[in-house]
């Protein structure tokens, strides 16, 4: 083994929720260490995986002065066929939601990466950490493989590294929930079609293929996304190809015509909804973030954006842990406010992934026979605050702290929520002050 390197925090997952982890520490004067398995440069490490960010993921990426390059790149949609909670939003500047393939999103970030005080190893594996409990400055013993064998020892260490992630096994987090034998493609890119109002982020009600995703993207693709359904899958035996997957977008897409000049990438993959017991261990040593702590449908596009929402959560108490300016108490809410508000989404994401493949909840005492997409429709407008994030809120803990228990004190605001963006105006004259990017502030 080759001598250690030290660091205050190691990341393992170089992706978009590993990647802001590591910007975040860095500018907060920590030194980390990040290591990423696949090389970013091939088609299997670049194209697809998420693609939309909603405006209170939006906001916190404007708070950390990241979110003008993904404005020049991404594509606004303003405007969702058969969901309406796109034209609901208000209260943001961010009135809209931007559709930006997770390449670029990343690129981005590495581009911002700090790289004085950011170590980044791209091919290069973890297989394997330990955590003394000797007292020691650098408890965490990380092991690492690649083209060389790399020994790093940190204060922490935190994996963001996927739904199969090595540190939450490694570490023996159960990882609660369930799988489906639904099946779901999805396909992105260059199209041609006949179909109206084609670059809207919308929904095609169909009686084969589920309710069909329809996204526009940016640099002027397109994702399609539909059920594999055991019905299509009986016409494929010898399992799906690139041309099955571009097959059945042409036929779900009927009576219009699409044609595909470019295809970019294209999976199938298995609905499930999971998520670890707990997102710390070893005494607040080793954290889980995005899907490495919860998995579950595309269907609402929340992956993502609940990711960011951990990353940007663990950060600033990390830190101010690191720095001993706080209590021990804090790093714990970190564990107990992310973890309520993804159980929320899993149970969410269960009624949409069911509806979205033409099935009725069972908690549904209505007619059996109804229409699922409009059972469908309700449930998204109903749950368009959580959708956009500006409407997920914290319970009281040791950072959420009401007001005071004088029944005079009222702001408008309760703690542990979203402070809406407020007009300001100078004194004297009552004009509009504009606020630079990155002057929005709020609990995250």
């Amino acid at each position: 083994m080759p001598f250690p390197q030290t660091y205050d925090v190691t990341i393992i997952g170089g992706g978009p929720v590993g990647l802001l982890l590591a910007y975040q520490l860095t500018r907060f004067g920590l030194s980390v260490c990040l290591v990423e398995k696949l090389d970013k440069n091939t088609p299997e490490g670049r194209y697809g995986r998420a693609i939309t960010l909603f405006p209170r993921t939006l906001e916190l990426l404007d708070q950390l002065d990241l979110v003008g390059p993904m404005l020049q790149q991404g594509f606004a949609c303003r405007e969702r066929k058969v969901w309406s909670f796109m034209e609901k939003i208000d209260g943001t500047v961010f009135d809209f939601a931007l559709v930006l393939r997770q390449m670029f999103t990343e690129e981005i970030l590495r581009e911002r990466l700090d790289r004085k005080k950011t170590v980044y190893y791209d091919c290069m594996e973890c297989v394997g950490f330990q955590v003394n409990q000797d007292g020691s400055e650098y408890p965490v013993s990380v092991d690492c493989v690649g083209v060389e064998r790399v020994a790093i020892k940190s204060k922490y260490l935190i994996g963001a590294d996927g739904g199969h992630s090595v540190i939450r096994r490694h570490a023996n987090i159960p990882f609660d929930g369930d799988s489906s034998e639904d099946q779901w493609i999805r396909i992105d890119g260059i199209v041609e079609t006949d179909m109206p109002l084609n670059r809207a982020y919308g929904a095609i009600e169909t009686t084969t293929h589920g309710n069909v995703l329809w996204a526009p993207l940016d640099h002027g693709a397109t994702r399609i996304g539909y059920a594999y359904t055991p019905e299509i899958a009986a016409l494929y035996p010898d399992g799906v190809t690139e041309e099955v997957a571009v097959n059945q977008a042409i036929a779900c897409l009927q009576p219009f015509s699409l044609r595909f000049k470019e295809v970019h990438w294209w999976t199938l993959y298995k609905i499930s909804q999971r998520m670890a017991r707990i997102f710390a261990s070893y005494n607040n040593r080793v954290f889980i973030c995005g899907d490495a702590a919860h998995t579950h449908s595309s269907g609402a596009a929340q992956g993502l954006n609940t990711g960011i929402h951990d990353a940007v959560n663990l950060a600033w108490k990390l830190a101010l842990e690191v720095h001993g300016l706080s209590h021990p108490e804090v790093l714990d809410t970190y564990t107990t406010e992310r973890q309520s508000v993804v159980q929320r989404l899993l149970n969410y994401d269960k009624d949409i992934a069911l509806l979205m493949t033409h099935k009725l909840p069972a908690w549904y005492t209505g007619d059996r026979r109804a229409d699922p997409n409009i059972l469908l429709g309700e449930i998204f407008d109903q749950a368009a605050p959580f959708n956009t994030g500006l409407g997920i809120s914290y319970e009281t803990n040791v950072i959420n702290q009401p007001w005071g228990s004088s029944p005079e004190v009222d702001v408008g605001v309760k703690s542990g929520t979203r402070a809406p963006d407020m007009e300001l105006t100078t004194p004297g004259t009552f004009q509009p002050c504009v606020a630079p990017l990155g002057a929005r502030r709020g609990r995250c």
